[in-house]
């Protein structure tokens, strides 16, 4: 599992990729276990973003990065487990 200070070295590249998506307020997520993720991101994605888009931008970020990355959206997000992960996540 990657830490924010990769994250932060890479924010250049992290912003090239989601780009064309234009999401809002990424933030890491440090310490969720998420499958065989390298890297878990929290997004506020647009209005607009499709379930596709998600995985499109997990490809685009895999891609530059050389890690599997999640994405979790803050939009799909609810209860307990909402207020979990914006407690933890941490501002890039």
């Amino acid at each position: 599992m990657h830490d924010l200070q990769f994250v932060r070295e890479h924010k250049s590249q992290i912003n090239h990729a989601l780009k064309p998506f234009h999401p809002h307020h990424l933030r890491y997520v440090p310490g969720v276990c998420a499958d065989d993720a390298e890297l878990v991101l929290l997004i506020s994605p647009s209005p607009d973003t499709s379930y596709f888009d998600m995985f499109e931008m997990e490809e685009r970020l895999a891609e530059q990065l050389g890690v599997h990355v999640q994405l979790i959206s803050e939009n799909g997000l609810t209860g307990r487990e909402r207020s979990r992960l914006l407690e933890i996540a941490q501002e890039i």
